[in-house]
């Protein structure tokens, strides 16, 4: 498959034309679709809070030995006691102070912490996958918005090209007015169409401001002039769907997402019925010790340590609250599965809806180039007519916007074309790119 979008310094307008839409190339932004890609990514307030989310992920993933880590504490306080009735003239003494240490470390093992690790990998590789899809789908978004804002331009050129037509034909029907070689309805008509051109080329040039304050938006970009440097063009390309199927359907990232699914849900499914099953043993050690305040200082510590077994026995009773979540992760399981396959079928259907557009868009392109090629030329010859006189100004307006929709037509069929491949590459999970340069 082969796609040859070119990219360099290309300028699609006249220069009067850009200084009406965005004013001075000197004084505008150029901005490269590259360039727009890079703005969208570092400035998406989305993907900026999916970077917080795949940080929180990375830094639990890289720190595993939390799970085992024992659970330390220390203490420390001071007392003050003196008997039940005080004399009224009683002074403190150092004596009555006192005060107590202690430290304490516990450590729980079970069989399921080994799962539990596993576990927050799975969601780190899960934060990670998504993280990158949500950056190449916008750089599909942007890349599409660009190429319409591209197309719009040129349609404005073509509007532009259109009224100047118009203004030319009025000056020669007036002229002709003028020597008696036409009538005053066919000056009127070349008077209606300046106006109906005049009026394309204002809505063209409104939607064009509209869309590209749009664009400067998504890609974080403040309201300046700019100028969208690149241009679209298409050769014919073939896409084998069951090709890009066998090769690229298990890379598409929800299809992964659902395979990570699927492995965590096993995994938690192992997880509970080993680790809610399984006994679990608990270390601890404790250390104390007290002390007062009073000439001999004397001071007292024990240690003590313990060894505890924990046996479940809910679990492995049928009925049981603890048993019929056992039994959810099992159908959880199950319910990944079919989610997996529902959305590799959903997938490739979708490849294969869009080779089929893509294959029929590329008909339309052809068809709508030859029809170009036959509206300029009827033009020609209509206007040659109607300088001879054997063509009326109906017929001659009629040719003029033959050709105008002609070329409308071929531009949109260009972009139906682009976005086409632009929607594959998102399918099968690559760089559009790569696929445009793709040929099997």
């Amino acid at each position: 498959m082969r796609f040859f979008p070119r990219r360099g310094m290309c300028v699609f307008f006249l220069f009067i034309l850009s200084m009406a839409l965005f004013g001075q190339e000197g004084d505008s932004l150029v901005i490269t679709l590259e360039e727009a890609v890079r703005m969208a990514l570092d400035t998406s307030l989305n993907l900026q809070k999916s970077r917080l989310d795949l940080s929180d992920a990375e830094y639990s993933s890289k720190h595993l030995w939390a799970q085992v880590f024992p659970s330390l504490s220390v203490g420390g306080g001071v007392n003050y006691g003196t008997g039940l009735f005080v004399d009224p003239g009683f002074k403190a003494d150092a004596a009555n102070f006192g005060y107590s240490l202690s430290a304490g470390v516990s450590l729980s093992l079970n069989a399921g912490i080994s799962y539990r690790m596993k576990g927050i990998r799975l969601a780190y590789e899960e934060a990670l996958l998504s993280y990158d899809d949500a950056c190449r789908q916008l750089e599909i978004q942007v890349a599409k918005a660009f190429y319409a804002l591209i197309a719009e331009r040129e349609n404005v050129s073509h509007k532009q090209d259109a009224l100047n037509l118009a203004e030319r034909q009025l000056e020669k029907t007036r002229i002709s007015f003028e020597n008696g070689f036409t009538g005053e309805l066919s000056l009127l008509n070349s008077r209606l169409a300046v106006e109906v051109a005049r009026s394309d080329l204002s809505d063209a040039r409104s939607s064009v401001q509209q869309n590209l304050a749009s664009f400067l938006d998504l890609i974080g970009l403040d309201r300046q002039t700019v100028h969208l440097e690149g241009e679209i063009e298409v050769s014919p390309v073939k896409a084998d769907s069951e090709f890009l199927i066998a090769r690229y359907l298990a890379g598409r990232p929800d299809i992964a997402e659902k395979r990570l699914a699927l492995e965590s849900a096993e995994n938690t499914r192992k997880q509970d019925s080993i680790g809610d099953r399984a006994p679990s043993l608990r270390l601890a050690a404790d250390w104390g010790g007290r002390g007062n305040g009073g000439e001999d200082g004397k001071f007292s510590d024990s240690v003590s340590g313990s060894v505890s077994l924990s046996i479940p026995i809910n679990p492995w009773i049928p009925g049981t609250t603890e048993n019929q979540a056992l039994r959810k992760t099992e159908a959880a399981v199950e319910k990944a599965r079919l989610d997996l396959k529902s959305a590799e079928i959903s997938a490739a259907q979708e490849i294969r809806t869009l080779t089929m557009k893509l294959e029929s868009s590329l008909e339309t392109l052809e068809i709508n180039r030859l029809r170009l090629e036959i509206a300029q030329r009827n033009h020609e010859l209509s206007e040659q007519g109607f300088q001879n006189g054997t063509v009326e100004s109906l017929s001659l307006e009629d040719a003029r916007n033959s050709l105008n929709a002609a070329r409308y037509s071929l531009l949109q069929s260009e972009l139906s074309c682009l976005i086409t491949v632009l929607d594959i590459a998102a399918a099968v999970n690559m760089d559009w790119r790569e696929l445009m340069r793709h040929e099997e």
